[in-house]
């Protein structure tokens, strides 16, 4: 009798260590990206979307570590040198950080990433586990910059999965949901933040919390947005949506390319203005380029509703 209550106490031992040992909190320092080829608010956006992904996982602690020096690094190296760059040689560029030691529950996570040609894109996500002193890596090819995003949060699982040797599955990463009610009287750009679509011509529409957000056109193209909430004269709140960054013929699937490119220089960014009907919908007016009757380029006024997706 003895015997067998020393054996299930060894196996209780044993059952208790191996759940601490899966139940130990991991921190994961956020080193960035390096993309040399991307313009800024495309980096930027793309920081703020892998943090706010890793963020969402339970059981992680995360510290941003974008404005380390890690980017200032990898820029003085020459183009060639950046090019024959490995997983181990990437991380010697790290900035060193006295609060980690090896053993330490840490992974320092970060990505690079490069233009392949035209609109074709590579991401690498590097991970380095400092429990293990392994370090892992995942490559993929993507033929639009925003197909990166879109991808994002699989790869993210993937490779912390790699990392850790516990499986980080994309429903572990939950969807976050608004601290207050969508409505016109508590409307916020953290409540309106998620997957709209339903306009004709666009694939999907991603909004941020961070009041930056991306458009992917059924043509393949992207556009950088900057979302805001205001108010009207009367005191209405409104959410109004602007096209950042450069003129973009594919912007305007209903002109002839021609026509459309002959406005490149004079055309004003697209904009958006919505009001919330329920929790799930957006309806408004675009501003844009259109034709007219007489099939002239001219400023339209165009009524579009978006339906949210999650």
């Amino acid at each position: 009798m003895l015997k067998k209550k020393n054996i299930f106490s060894l196996i209780f031992l044993m059952l208790v260590s191996i759940t601490c040992c899966f139940a130990q909190q991991y921190t994961v320092y956020f080193y960035g990206i390096v993309s040399p080829f991307s313009q800024d608010n495309q980096k930027n956006l793309t920081q703020d979307l892998f943090c706010a992904q890793i963020r969402s996982i339970p059981d992680i602690n995360f510290i941003d570590k974008r404005n380390s020096g890690f980017a200032e690094n990898v820029k003085k190296l020459s183009d060639s040198e950046i090019q024959k760059l490995e997983p181990e040689t990437i991380a010697e560029l790290l900035p060193e950080d006295k609060n980690i030691k090896e053993g330490d529950q840490v992974i320092i996570f970060f990505s690079k990433i490069d233009k392949i040609e035209e609109e074709n894109w590579k991401c690498t996500f590097y991970t380095k586990n400092f429990s293990t002193l392994k370090i892992d890596s995942i490559s993929k090819d993507f033929d639009s910059y925003y197909k990166i995003l879109t991808d994002s949060k699989t790869s993210i699982a993937e490779i912390l999965s790699a990392s850790t040797g516990v499986t980080v599955s994309v429903s572990q990463m939950p969807k976050r949901t608004p601290k207050e009610a969508i409505n016109e009287v508590a409307m916020t750009v953290e409540g309106v933040s998620g997957t709209w679509s339903g306009e004709d011509g666009i694939t999907k529409i991603v909004l941020m919390r961070s009041g930056r957000g991306f458009v992917i056109f059924n043509n393949g193209a992207s556009m950088n947005i900057s979302i805001s909430v205001e108010k009207t004269e009367h005191d209405h709140k409104v959410l109004k949506i602007t096209q950042l960054g450069n003129f973009n013929a594919s912007f305007y699937p209903d002109i002839p390319r021609q026509k459309a490119l002959s406005y490149a220089q004079d055309s004003k960014p697209i904009e958006w203005v919505f009001v919330l009907t329920g929790d799930t919908t957006l309806i408004g007016f675009k501003k844009t380029l259109g034709l007219d009757g007489a099939g002239n380029v001219a400023e339209v006024k165009n009524k579009v509703k978006w339906s949210k997706i999650n």
